[in-house]
């Protein structure tokens, strides 16, 4: 999470009157610094226990919505290895078997909807 942009949803004012609205992936403010933590890798390297404590500060404390997303490939566990190199295994690969058990508990210990119906945007 970079400190020079909002945490939340904001908007980009373009040339010509346009805009697009931005909504960065959610992050924790701790000690300082911004650490995403809902979403791919970090879903994955980060224990369930933050995971939701993240969730509820940012639900409750902050009265905000959270930007989770995950890759297709996050809940794939017969995903073969990447020919790139151990760090990009590791960063492809790690707690693969441990994600649709966080993904499974994240949609039982929470409510999710979609950022159209959130926003109440046309179709």
């Amino acid at each position: 999470g970079s400190n020079h942009v909002p945490r939340f949803r904001y908007q980009i004012n373009l040339i010509g009157g346009n805009a697009i609205i931005e909504l960065p992936p959610s992050t924790i403010e701790l000690f300082g610094k911004r650490i995403p933590f809902c979403g791919g890798f970090y879903f994955r390297i980060l224990p369930y226990w933050f995971i939701k404590w993240g969730i509820q500060r940012i639900n409750e404390r902050e009265k905000q919505p959270v930007v989770f997303y995950l890759h297709p490939y996050e809940i794939d566990v017969n995903k073969p290895q990447s020919s790139k190199g151990f760090r990009n295994n590791f960063i492809l690969h790690v707690n693969l078997k441990k994600a649709e058990y966080k993904l499974f508990n994240l949609l039982k210990d929470h409510k999710f909807t979609s950022i159209k119906e959130f926003y109440h945007l046309p179709s």
